[in-house]
């Protein structure tokens, strides 16, 4: 699910600013409001061998097309971008990795403890990420 805050608020079609994009807020019910974007999805956790904790949980196409659109807004360089994130019960800070065209949720080694995720493991995530 995507909600998103880029200007109005807009159920169930496309943003002016998602069009010139095959945007999958076209068809996604959404709400747009004004300065941050809420997405939650579920995805199964990978290993990557770049920077510590190792385990990262995969933003599915459709919600990675909708970051990509307001990333120059939210990025702080590199193309990371802060969100907060909530995995089980346990709320934590981090930065979306871009990685193939997508990205990357990096799950700290507190949170891998305290919801007792490893590779492999289908977690749902809710992230939301703010214009900078």
């Amino acid at each position: 699910m995507i909600e998103s805050a880029i200007g109005e608020s807009i159920v169930g079609r496309a943003h002016p600013l998602f069009e010139s994009r095959e945007s999958p807020l076209s068809s996604t019910p959404c709400r747009i409001y004004a300065r941050w974007m809420e997405l939650s999805f579920s995805t199964i956790t990978v290993e990557w061998r770049g920077p510590a904790p190792f385990v990262f949980a995969p933003v599915p196409e459709e919600e990675a097309d909708a970051i990509a659109a307001i990333a120059p807004s939210a990025t702080y360089g590199w193309g990371c971008i802060p969100a907060s994130a909530r995995i089980g019960g346990t709320d934590f800070t981090t930065s979306l990795f871009p990685r193939h065209g997508g990205y990357l949720v990096p799950v700290k080694v507190a949170v891998q403890r305290a919801e007792q995720i490893g590779v492999g493991d289908r977690v749902e995530v809710e992230l939301r990420i703010e214009a900078r």
